[in-house]
């Protein structure tokens, strides 16, 4: 009598190998998305620099215009571009920026961006409020129309 014994499907080494590089190469790829710094189209504010937009999410500023006080948007910490947009900006992790607050709101001098917890969010507080400004990924701004957002700065990989 002739055993049949189950053979364990081995995925050839190559489709191994391409799924390992695929799934380093994730982060790298989200890593690479450029996001974008966006405001009110009334607001009247046309362009910021970078150290203006450091300046109004680190709450040394607190004016988007001089009628307009600056109502800094920052998406929850779940989503990787939180991380991203610090990183770019300041060269500083998230645990670093909170511990920033801690200190900054102890003192009594400011108080960080008000936070939410997803992009539809983001994207009714630009639409209605003028002095809000915000970074997104450029898929959330590809669902934004033009009337409801200007971009003022860009940050790049």
């Amino acid at each position: 009598m002739m055993l049949l014994t189950r053979q364990r499907y081995k995925r050839p080494r190559s489709m191994r190998l391409a799924l390992l590089l695929s799934l380093y190469a994730w982060p790298v790829l989200a890593h690479s998305e450029k996001l974008y710094v966006i405001v009110n189209p009334t607001s009247g504010v046309e362009q910021l620099s970078k150290n203006e937009v450091v300046n109004i999410y680190m709450g040394r500023d607190q004016t988007l215009t001089r009628q307009l006080t600056a109502l800094p948007i920052d998406i929850n910490a779940e989503f990787p571009e939180k991380g991203l947009f610090y990183q770019r900006l300041i060269n500083r992790d998230i645990a670093e920026v909170n511990s920033y607050w801690v200190r900054v709101m102890f003192s009594g001098n400011a108080s960080p961006p008000r936070e939410v917890d997803n992009y539809e969010r983001v994207k009714s507080l630009i639409r209605n409020n003028q002095s809000t400004i915000a970074y997104v990924p450029e898929a959330v701004l590809n669902q934004l129309t033009p009337e409801d957002y200007k971009v003022v700065y860009v940050l790049n990989p």
